[in-house]
């Protein structure tokens, strides 16, 4: 007997990988299935956070936390999928990513000083940013999405935002802390390691530069 196939589904940047279909998203979109129903893992990514620094000289600044990191597996009904994709650094109080009903967070902005006067503290997220001297202190991460950032243990050093996979790096002279490592996914068709942390900065940052 002659037997129909519905349409592929649709979205994204579509590869191949043996027997698996794979459709990549780095900005919001859709994904479309016209197949009453289908089995799909997905690895959902958070934007990152923005790096500590306030674009003036003589700033002191901790590192962007990395998104969060998650990965999974769902039956999908026919209909059109949403797809949500969180900026990397971009300067915004949420670069969420979302798919389905799953919300990966983003990273928390890094602490700054500027000439050693009054700052802003780091922010939580996902992974959390990287502190600044004792005052203005790392921030958490969620768990099962990420790390805290990491701390400064000399003035002018900053620590190291967390990642998906560890804690930031300590800011400690005569160098910043590193990123917190990414997280390593590895499904069906698709392999890869998301979620790293920026490196907190080591000594001054200079005019607008921004440690990711």
């Amino acid at each position: 007997f002659p037997v129909t196939i519905g349409a592929f589904p649709t979205g994204g940047t579509v590869t191949t990988s043996g027997n698996y279909r794979v459709h990549t998203f780095t900005s919001s979109a859709s994904f479309v299935s016209t197949f009453a129903s289908l089995a799909i893992q997905y690895v959902l990514v958070g934007g990152g956070g923005k790096g500590g620094s306030p674009g003036m000289q003589q700033s002191h600044a901790g590192g962007g936390g990395g998104g969060g990191v998650l990965s999974g597996s769902s039956t999908l009904s026919s209909g059109t999928y949403p797809i949500t994709i969180g900026n990397n650094g971009s300067n915004v109080s949420s670069n969420n990513s979302t798919f389905n009903g799953i919300t990966a967070y983003s990273g928390g902005d890094g602490a700054y000083t500027v000439s050693g006067s009054a700052g802003t503290y780091s922010k939580d997220g996902a992974s959390g940013g990287g502190g600044f001297d004792s005052t203005f202190t790392y921030g958490t991460g969620i768990s099962g999405q990420g790390y805290a950032g990491g701390a400064s243990n000399s003035f002018g050093y900053g620590g190291g935002g967390g990642g998906a996979g560890g804690v930031g790096g300590i800011g400690q002279y005569p160098t910043g802390g590193n990123g917190g490592p990414g997280k390593t996914v590895s499904i069906n068709g698709f392999s890869g390691t998301f979620g790293g942390g920026g490196g907190g900065s080591g000594g001054y940052c200079q005019i607008g530069r921004a440690h990711v």
